[in-house]
């Protein structure tokens, strides 16, 4: 049984605590050399989304049962894309201990940081790693299709209705997805995060328009789980 994952608010909190604490400089606790203690932190957002992906593998084999109560606690985005991010931000400190290295200051680099120069090679950098993986995604999909029907007792020849349906539930942990954003990476070559717009009300509209989508996603969720609950209590009924 898949669980429904909507909250991208959940995915978006692991991020942004993985940049924190691989990021920020601490002036009074965890300062000198106790920032390594510090950055050690990133592997609890890490854990947090390991653990829901080992959830939802338990959950599709039936091992275990999580209540609709909890769907909200669950990650919506594939675990490769999490891992994505974690080399984007290891991607970042390596640049900037390569820049420090050379005399340069943490005031420069922050500088350097809203430069053109900077925004073309971080571009280059994400299309090439969303090829990578991508391509780590294709040959992880059809490998955990093949363990999932073994570990199911499936043996011998599989037919193409047992493949696809294997597919489904690997697909509800998250694998699978992250293949489709190879299209993405020619269009990454022309992003540019230090990019902004004559009109300030355009970069403005954009978060409020996604919030409002996001709005009619979770009220449209929650119809799904109000549905599905009260399916299950009919049934429940009729026994």
């Amino acid at each position: 049984m898949s669980c429904l994952t909507f909250n991208i608010f959940l995915d978006l909190f692991l991020c942004t605590l993985t940049l924190y604490f691989m990021n920020y400089r601490p002036r009074k606790h965890f300062a000198g050399k106790k920032i390594y203690i510090f950055r050690m932190f990133t592997v609890f957002p890490i854990l947090c989304d390991t653990a829901c992906i080992v959830l939802k593998i338990l959950a599709s084999n039936k091992a275990v049962i999580i209540p609709a109560a909890a769907y909200p606690l669950l990650t919506t985005k594939p675990p490769l894309t999490f891992a994505m991010f974690f080399v984007m931000m290891l991607f970042i400190k390596y640049r900037e201990r390569s820049f420090l290295k050379h005399g340069k200051t943490h005031e420069e680099y922050r500088e350097f940081l809203k430069t053109n120069t900077n925004s073309f090679q971080f571009s280059l950098f994400m299309a090439g790693i969303i090829v990578v993986f991508g391509v780590i995604d294709a040959i992880i999909y059809p490998v955990l299709i093949l363990i999932h029907l073994r570990s199911s007792g499936i043996t011998g020849s599989i037919s193409s209705e047992q493949f696809n349906a294997a597919g489904h539930i690997v697909e509800s942990w998250g694998f699978g997805g992250t293949v489709e954003m190879i299209l993405l990476a020619p269009i990454m070559l022309l992003f540019s995060y230090t990019r902004s717009h004559k009109n300030p009300l355009i970069d403005t509209a954009i978060p409020i328009v996604s919030v409002i989508c996001i709005v009619f996603v979770y009220i449209e969720s929650a119809l799904d789980i109000v549905r599905s609950l009260a399916n299950q209590l009919k049934e429940f009924l009729n026994l």
